[in-house]
């Protein structure tokens, strides 16, 4: 047998295990049918939705389980205690059926059940008069975007005087918690960093209740919150077009006064203020407020306010800056025109860009150290509904010089501004005056003025005057 041969044989085993492989790939993207509904047994049909909200999910197959306590109408008797039925298919109204024999729920023999399910099943809940249920207060979300209702949620549904079917019993699982959704707008661009409720006399958020299933009651129990803090995961610019917040909350929180406020900057505005009334929120349900501000706006921390620039000058910690970048440096869009041996030239070009993203290119300091960043990096952002680039400073301020770069869709750099951070400078009050000229009493970028090379005998701090060399 020759080498060839021998090496064609030892292959056999692992194509033919291969195509096994693919063939079992096929056979789990195949639609699987359902199948029929076992007479004297329950079946379900289930979806999961939050009312007047458009909100709702997809099951996973096989993975994704309601919890079922099941009664009979006539006693009150229990049949089935905390028994699992699966999803049976990957779609937002799925059947579910019973695992195994052991768990299956059947009709009595002359009677109907009293259903109650819940979602997600956890073996642990065999008080059906204690499934655990929360509401954080703190909460994470971005404007916008709709929340994740399947994670951290407990949804349930009952169904009363169940007879034998010969189709699966349809039931809308509801989330205990109650949801707020606040339509955000403003006349001009705030800058966000963060936002908070406040309810007076009553719990917005509780860590430790209790929900009876089998009477549909809710205990917040001892523990909770008033205020709900809502942190955001990128930095936010509210403008004319409503972006639509959403808050998970206490259904139990009725007939009191909730504010709404946010963070701008070094600012926390109240944005408004609802009295709501005795029925309160729903559990469930979806509350919607439109929230507009009015007005212009002074962005703390605006640097283009004045008019758009290459640099920008920042002085404070833990602030957060912005500015227009929807034009090359200071915008000046009027033709160039020369002369050249008598004949004269002029030409147009055109300052408008439009990025699509931003982010820090480089950034020193006079220490060298590469730990320290004048704007922290994670922090740079481009917001196209305002178009704007935002920018946070460290708590810890840092002086030095960063680059920000505006970038198109493929990543191609549109322009780059210069960001110098000198702590609690103020460049009006050391400027001097040569004629009718105005000048900076330090060169770009410099640390410290001019001054201080010629006074300083540590040459590390005289070289904080050098600053920025550019041709």
């Amino acid at each position: 047998m020759t080498p060839e041969l021998k090496i064609f044989d030892r292959m056999k085993p692992y194509r033919a295990m291969a195509l096994l492989g693919i063939l079992a790939i096929l056979s789990c993207t195949r639609e699987i049918e359902p199948e029929e509904v076992e007479r004297g047994t329950l079946t379900v049909r289930a979806n999961a939705t939050v009312k007047l909200s458009g909100l709702s999910f997809s099951w996973f197959a096989g993975s994704d389980r309601l919890g079922i306590y099941a009664r009979r109408a006539s006693d009150g008797g229990l049949i089935a205690e905390n028994a699992y039925y699966s999803a049976y298919s990957s779609t937002v109204n799925s059947l579910f059926k019973p695992v195994s024999n052991k768990v299956k729920v059947e009709f009595p023999e002359a009677d109907k059940l009293l259903l109650d399910v819940y979602y997600p099943f956890r073996a642990s809940w065999t008080d059906p008069r204690a499934i655990p249920v929360s509401v954080p207060a703190v909460q994470t979300i971005i404007p916008g975007q709709a929340p994740d209702i399947k994670k951290d949620n407990v949804f349930t549904a009952s169904a009363g005087e169940v007879g034998e079917m010969d189709t699966a019993l349809e039931m809308e699982l509801l989330p205990v918690a109650a949801y707020l959704k606040l339509s955000l707008s403003s006349d001009s661009p705030i800058p966000f960093s963060a936002f908070r409720l406040e309810g007076a006399d009553g719990l917005l958020a509780f860590s430790d209740g209790k929900y009876d299933l089998l009477e549909d009651k809710l205990d917040c129990g001892a523990d909770g919150s008033s205020s709900l803090e809502l942190t955001l995961e990128n930095s936010f610019v509210s403008t004319t077009s409503p972006k639509d917040i959403w808050v998970q909350i206490n259904p139990l929180f009725a007939g009191k006064t909730i504010k709404f406020y946010g963070k701008a900057g070094n600012q926390d505005m109240l944005l408004c203020e609802y009295v709501l009334p005795e029925g309160g929120f729903k559990a469930g349900e979806c509350t919607t407020y439109a929230v507009h501000l009015e007005g212009e706006y002074e962005m703390e921390g605006d640097l283009s306010k004045n008019g758009t620039a290459n640099c920008y000058i920042v002085t404070e910690p833990a602030m957060t800056y912005s500015f227009s970048a929807l034009v090359k440096g200071n915008g000046n869009s009027a033709p160039l025109q020369w002369s050249f041996e008598g004949e004269a030239f002029n030409t147009s070009y055109d300052v408008n860009i439009q990025p699509v993203s931003a982010a820090l290119l480089w950034y020193s300091n006079p220490d060298n150290d590469e730990s320290k960043s004048p704007v922290v990096p994670s922090s740079v952002r481009f917001d196209p509904a305002s178009g704007r680039i935002s920018f946070i400073t460290p708590d810890t301020f840092v002086d030095g010089n960063a680059v920000i770069a505006a970038f198109d869709a493929s990543g191609q750099i549109l322009w780059s501004w210069n960001i110098w951070a000198v702590e609690n400078w103020d460049c009006d009050a050391s400027a001097s005056r040569a004629g009718r000229y105005v000048f900076m009493d330090r060169n770009l970028g410099a640390i410290s003025g001019g001054a201080a090379a010629a006074t300083v005998s540590d040459s590390k701090e005289a070289a904080r005057a050098i600053g920025n060399y550019y041709q």
